[in-house]
Formats: structure tokens, sequence, C-alpha cells
């Protein structure tokens, strides 16, 4: 007896086409990357993936590899509003999972969204991506610690001028700071001027910038590993005026954070040498607030 095509049709899944980790299609767009801003990657163009198909997708190229799981500001990956995902990607076990991708318009991270479905395909992620939901809007690429430990890769900033003890310009000889040029990556600070951020409010006009950086809540333990937390920045009697969200890792002796550059005059992430204990570690540091 012959089945209705309109039966077979509705036996059939995606997964039953095959395997998305093999039978996907590759994008290979640098542009896509969270270090590109506005149209500096793509000779004065805007980006869309307005028009996008769709089927599964597997993104590699020199701008990234995966979604990137915290916000993306505006005017970043080649669009004008960039997607990232709210939340986290699968482990293997998982299979195939739906998640929200969020994209970003002016100060509200998540003004349009997207539902897809991720798989982690035990060294590369696969998505199932939808056309997105507004002009100029695109997915985000991003590298990041999948390809390695964040404990053993990262890069060391290490300016006492971040310190929370730094009043206005006094630790610069005159000048305002700003990371408003600082690469998204991962990053451990180390200096005499603190090796954390602070958890508590920091005033305006402090580590050297007009915006200083504190976090919102304590910083993880190490069976946590990777965890998404908020930035806020202090101005005026606004303890949060601005907020960015980040990554940060517990190294039991020291912590590891994936930054993204602030994009508001002088900005900065403050550091501290604070009352902390870390997994693993029997030291304590001491910080007095001035």
């Amino acid at each position: 007896m012959r089945v209705p095509l309109l039966v077979l049709a509705l036996l059939v899944t995606d997964s039953a086409l095959g395997d998305p980790c093999v039978n996907h299609t590759v994008l290979d767009q640098p542009w896509r990357s969270t270090n590109c801003y506005n149209t500096e990657c793509t000779g004065g163009q805007l980006m869309d993936d307005g028009n996008l198909e769709v089927v599964w997708y597997r993104l590699n190229s020199s701008g990234g590899w995966k979604i990137p799981e915290t916000v993306v500001p505006q005017y970043h990956c080649s669009g004008e509003n960039p997607g990232w995902l709210n939340g986290l990607h699968p482990n293997v076990g998982e299979g195939e999972v739906t998640r929200t991708v969020c994209f970003t318009v002016g100060e509200n991270a998540c003004f349009g969204s997207r539902d897809i479905r991720v798989k982690n395909c035990s060294g590369y992620f696969v998505y199932r991506l939808k056309p997105t939901p507004r002009s100029n809007a695109v997915y985000c690429t991003v590298t990041d610690s999948a390809l390695g430990d964040p404990c053993v890769t990262h890069t060391v900033l290490d300016q006492p001028w971040r310190s929370t003890n730094c009043s206005n310009t006094e630790c610069t000889g005159g000048q305002w700071m700003d990371d408003g040029n600082l690469a998204v990556g991962w990053y451990r600070f180390n200096s005499s001027g603190g090796w954390k951020i602070p958890e508590t409010v920091v005033p305006q006009d402090h580590c050297s910038g007009y915006y200083p950086g504190w976090l919102t809540g304590p910083h993880p333990n190490v069976g946590e590993g990777e965890v998404i937390k908020t930035i806020c920045f202090s101005w005026d009697t606004h303890t949060c005026y601005l907020s960015q969200g980040i990554k940060v890792k517990n190294c039991s002796g020291y912590f590891v954070y994936w930054l993204n550059p602030t994009h508001w005059g002088y900005a900065v992430y403050c550091t501290a040498l604070a009352l902390s204990k870390l997994q693993g570690s029997r030291h304590f540091l001491v910080f007095t607030p001035k």
C-alpha cells in the first residue's frame, strides 16, 4: 500500500534527514566576528541575515566558530543588530536543543529574538538558523575557550591604574583611561592594583576611568566552570548606569574573564585586592576602599 506523501512528510524530522553534524552548510564569513565594528570588515556595507535559508549551519572562519554567549553591543559583527546566544551551548549528551538568540538594539540587549536549534558535535557546534527579525540583524561569531583552557590561554592585563584606589587621573599622569578598544577575549588581571574585579559598587571617577566597572555578584568556585556574570558601570548616584555581560572562570588561584570592549567613553574594568578565598587556596588578600 502506498503511503500518501503528506503522511510521509509529517513522519520525517530534521534529524531523520541525516545527522546535522555531517549534513550542514558552512558559513565561513570573517565579518561575523564580534571584533568587527560597524562596516570596517565589509568595505562599508552593513550585513543582513534576513534572507538566510532555514537549514543547519556550521560557523567556521577566522572570525569565529560559535555564537557568543554574552551580550554583543549594537553595530558589531558587521550588522546594526548583532545576535548572541541567551544561554549556554549544550554538551554532547544533550543532543539537539532549542536556544534563543537575542538581537541588540541600542541599550536593549534583547529587543528581538529567534528560537534556534543547536547541537554539540564534539569539536564544533551546528545551528539550525532562521532569518533574522530586523533589517541588518546578523548572527555573530566568536572564538573562545572551547579551543583551549582559558586558565592557560589568556592575555594578562598588568595595569596598576585599574585599582579602585586610583581616583580620577592620579595614577595615569592626568589621562582618563578607556577599555573601548579592548579586543574580545579571555583576560587575567595581575598587577599591584589588583587581580580580580571588585564585587561591590565602585564610585564614579575611580579606576582611572569616568565609568568604573564592578561585578554584580560573587565570583564562581572552581566546580562551576565558566559562568555568565554582569558588569555594572557607575555614574553619579547610579550604581548600574550601564551594564555588560561577561564570562568568568575560577582557575584555583586566580580568575580569568571573557571581556568585550566597553564602547562608552572612559568606561573601564576595575581591579581590587579584595578579601577573598579561592577554592584550593589558603591565602587571603585584604583590600580597604579609599
